[in-house]
């Protein structure tokens, strides 16, 4: 599965296999940190998150408070 890169402070990068969104966080130094799995969320939030002005703010809001995430990296 291709990881695509995001502008984010927050977020490193963004995939979904056909199945699950995975989400790549930074660390608090800024570098590529743990990957979560996000198994309920469909391919609209990678899409949705790649386009966001501010895809942070749209993973509190969007997937955070409606989907659990499970550490599957870093």
């Amino acid at each position: 599965m291709e990881m695509h890169p995001v502008t984010s402070t927050r977020i490193h990068a963004v995939g979904h296999d056909g199945k699950a969104l995975f989400i790549q966080f930074r660390t608090k130094q800024g570098a590529p940190g743990p990957t979560y799995r996000y198994d309920s969320a469909g391919a609209e939030h990678h899409e949705a998150l790649r386009g966001s002005e501010s895809p942070g703010r749209y993973f509190e809001f969007a997937v955070n408070k409606v989907h659990a995430g499970e550490l599957v990296g870093g």
